[in-house]
C-alpha cells in the first residue's frame, strides 16, 4: 500500500490498540511479576511449581517487554505524519512486536496459573487448567469473530 493517507488511518488505528496494550501489559506484568515473586519465596520445591516458576518468569520478561516498547512506540507513532510510506509502514510493522509480547506474556501467565492448582492436587490441577483452556478458546473464538467482522 502506498497511499499515504490510508497508511496513517492505519498508524491511527494501531495506535488506538496499543494504548489499551499499554494498560494491560502493565497490570498483567504486575500480576506476572507479584506471582514470581511469590514463587520464588515459596519454601516447596516441586516440579509443577519449577515450571509455573518459570512461566511467571516469561510473562514478566513478556509483559516488561510488551510495556517499554509500546511507551516508546507510542510518541514515535505520532510523529510520523510527514514521514515517508516506507517508514510508515515499518512503524506500523513494529508494533506487532507489542502485540506478540502481550500473547505470549498471557499465554506464560495463563499456564502457570493452570500448573499452580496442580501444586495442590491432582484434581484441582485438572479443574483449573479446564477453567483456564475454556478462558482461552472463549477468547480465541471472540477474537476470530472479532477479526472477521472488521
Amino acid at each position: 500500500m502506498t497511499d499515504p493517507q490510508a497508511l496513517l488511518e492505519i498508524l491511527a488505528y494501531k495506535r488506538q490498540v496499543l494504548e489499551q496494550l499499554l494498560t494491560v501489559s502493565s497490570i498483567f506484568g504486575g500480576f506476572a511479576v507479584t506471582g514470581t515473586i511469590a514463587l520464588r519465596s515459596d519454601g516447596e520445591s516441586h516440579r509443577s511449581g519449577s515450571i509455573a516458576f518459570f512461566a511467571m518468569a516469561v510473562a514478566s520478561v513478556a509483559f516488561i517487554f510488551a510495556t517499554a516498547f509500546d511507551a516508546i512506540w507510542l510518541p514515535v507513532s505520532h510523529n510520523v505524519e510527514h514521514a515517508a510510506p516506507a517508514t510508515v509502514r515499518t512503524i506500523i510493522a513494529l508494533g506487532d512486536s507489542v502485540a506478540w509480547a502481550v500473547i505470549a506474556g498471557t499465554a506464560s501467565l495463563a499456564t502457570a496459573g493452570a500448573l499452580l492448582g496442580f501444586a495442590r492436587s491432582r484434581m484441582m490441577g485438572l479443574v483449573i487448567m479446564v477453567i483456564t483452556l475454556g478462558a482461552v478458546a472463549v477468547f480465541a473464538v471472540n477474537m476470530w469473530i472479532l477479526a472477521t467482522a472488521i
